[in-house]
């Protein structure tokens, strides 16, 4: 075996060199055997070496197999990855298919919606390192529960067993094996736990139309009354929510949802907003206060009647006997005692600017006398029911300048200075 052109070439050119035709006969010779020395060296050289074989995946080294170790360490089968990352390897291809299938379905229970994998999730078959190839029981574990750890939790001063076996999913049985407790332990003296935990490997993302009823809160509608005071509030419209009805897009996550997009609303019930009347005239000095802080309720109001004007208010509700009657400002009593006119045992005081005075009837105790000085909100009289009286209760009157006005115009509920 010699290379033919260069036979071709002393062929040529053998006058020229002048070369013993013999000569040329041993190199042709000589030139064989060297080709054959050069090919039995070669392939004792690779038969010296030690072969293997290395796995890679995207230009990243998977498993290094020695010659000797190739048959046993790596099989044909069907690897699992999620984002590119090798998780693990099965034999069973249809199996880890079926297990993926199983893990949508674990979420999604409507067959008509449309699911997928957060991650990308991707089946390879070839030859795996035998040690990645795992039964098809741990794949399914590995897929529908995720990988397995040990944590240990830290119990806060609000945790209680419930509320930690629902957070991660366990129960007091597993806690207790998990930690070796016996069935006398006290979970009050413990500080931290050992906790069971699976990290999701796969998440299942679908969206669903989601129909439910919202009420719609009613609005406060205020109107202001500038001749009542700032403490006057009266509702004359009570206030009613309304109801409709919300269809909603919904993404979840492994059954947590994520985002909630509203596609239509349609109303049920309207709304009805509350009606109310504040007063806005300030406070000065010469309001008066409510006079029986037992009870706000007027039984009968300043006005005409059939009989003639009804000069002030009568308070009244049940308990009120005996109750405290109460100066509505500062002033001096110019009046206490009965004098039979119809009122009863009653109190008259003339206030500090001299043009109002207030009057406090049918009482049936009395705490001062003429001529006393009294301040706002003192103590002067008990409620009764003495004089021209049908029940229990307190006529009030305010009079300007002598002459009988409204007490509603006058008086500031619960106000004391």
């Amino acid at each position: 075996m010699y290379n033919k052109s260069l036979g071709s070439f002393l062929k040529k050119n053998i006058t020229k060199l002048n070369v013993n035709p013999r000569m040329i006969k041993n190199i042709r010779i000589s030139f064989i055997i060297f080709s054959m020395l050069a090919f039995i060296s070669t392939v004792n050289y690779w038969n010296n070496q030690n072969y293997g074989l290395i796995l890679s995946y995207k230009g990243k080294e998977i498993a290094k197999i020695k010659s000797e170790e190739l048959k046993e360490n790596i099989q044909p089968a069907v690897g699992l990855y999620v984002d590119n990352e090798f998780v693990f390897a099965t034999k069973n291809k249809d199996f880890l298919r079926n297990i993926l299938s199983e893990l949508k379905q674990k979420y999604v229970k409507d067959k008509n919606l449309c699911s997928s994998f957060v991650e990308d999730v991707r089946m390879d078959c070839g030859l795996y390192p035998f040690k990645e190839i795992i039964s098809d029981e741990e794949a399914k574990e590995l897929i529908l529960s995720g990988k397995k750890d040990i944590i240990s939790y830290e119990i806060s001063e609000n945790d209680n067993w419930d509320l930690i076996c629902e957070k991660f999913n366990t129960t007091i049985e597993k806690i207790k094996e998990l930690n070796n407790f016996d069935n006398e332990f006290q979970p009050e003296n413990l500080s931290t736990i050992n906790i069971e935990t699976f990290e999701k490997i796969i998440h299942v993302k679908y969206s669903q139309m989601e129909q439910k009823e919202v009420q719609i809160a009613f609005e406060s509608i205020k109107t202001e009354d500038p001749s009542k005071f700032t403490t006057f509030k009266q509702v004359t419209q009570k206030g009613i929510n309304g109801l409709e009805v919300h269809v909603d897009e919904v993404t979840y996550i492994n059954d947590e949802e994520v985002t909630r997009v509203n596609i239509s609303r349609s109303t049920i019930k309207e709304k009805i907003d509350e009606q109310i009347i504040i007063g806005t005239k300030k406070i000065g000095d010469n309001n008066l206060l409510w006079p029986v802080p037992y009870t706000k309720n007027i039984s009968s109001p300043f006005g005409q009647r059939e009989d003639g004007l009804h000069t002030g208010i009568d308070i009244s509700s049940s308990g009120i006997a005996n109750q405290d009657v109460v100066a509505c400002s500062g002033g001096t009593v110019t009046h206490a005692g009965d004098n039979n006119n119809g009122y009863g045992n009653y109190v008259t005081i003339l206030h500090e600017n001299g043009k109002i005075s207030t009057l406090y009837a049918h009482c049936s105790k009395l705490s001062v006398k003429c001529g006393d000085k009294v301040t706002k909100g003192q103590k002067i009289a008990e409620v009764g029911s003495t004089g021209k009286s049908t029940g229990n209760h307190l006529h009030f009157e305010v009079r300007l300048n002598n002459n009988p006005v409204d007490p509603e115009d006058y008086l500031v509920v619960g106000q004391i200075n």
